[in-house]
């Protein structure tokens, strides 16, 4: 069995914006490894909100939003909301606003690289639109297409969802 060892310096170019010239360097591949690795560390142990709405913050909610009929803005407003609420981390409500997956070191698993996994696995729903404004619906279209891809988002899509159904029942 042989060691595999990597160097501690590894060849880089540090580019200067201001001159527009890249020149030769170093940079220190070790400390570049521990940093990925805190960064892998903290995104696997980044703990989803425990907070929970209040009767009253559902009902003021209803008022405010209708799940099965909703454009495109009020769903932004109604994340924020959320976000604001303490409900959605940051990085939580900008998954679910630009509908994608920011990729974090170590905090996923192995990800489908197809670009027509979407097609594949869902109907031609493809944004609210598509689902006439419905988002209980359509977050549930979002859940099954990024199953497999990113477990953190499937429970936040599930989290967002469950607090849609409980809206729709102050309506």
């Amino acid at each position: 069995m042989s060691d595999i060892s990597v160097p501690s310096y590894m060849p880089c170019y540090h580019i200067d914006l201001s001159t527009k010239k890249a020149t030769l360097g170093k940079y220190d591949f070790s400390k570049f490894l521990e940093q990925q690795t805190q960064l892998a560390e903290n995104a696997r142990n980044q703990a989803t909100s425990s907070r929970q709405l209040t009767q009253q913050q559902y009902q003021e909610l209803a008022g405010k939003y209708d799940p099965e009929q909703m454009s495109q803005q009020e769903y932004r407003d109604f994340i924020h909301e959320l976000e604001n609420n303490g409900i959605l981390s940051s990085d939580e409500a900008f998954e679910l606003i630009a509908n994608c997956s920011v990729v974090r070191p170590g905090a996923y698993g192995q990800i489908e690289t197809s670009p027509a996994f979407v097609a594949q696995k869902s109907s031609s729903i493809r944004s609210l639109a598509d689902a006439d404004g419905n988002v209980i619906y359509w977050l549930s279209i979002m859940a099954q297409n990024w199953n497999g891809n990113s477990t953190t988002k499937v429970i936040t899509i599930n989290r967002v969802n469950n607090i849609l159904t409980e809206i729709s029942k102050y309506r």
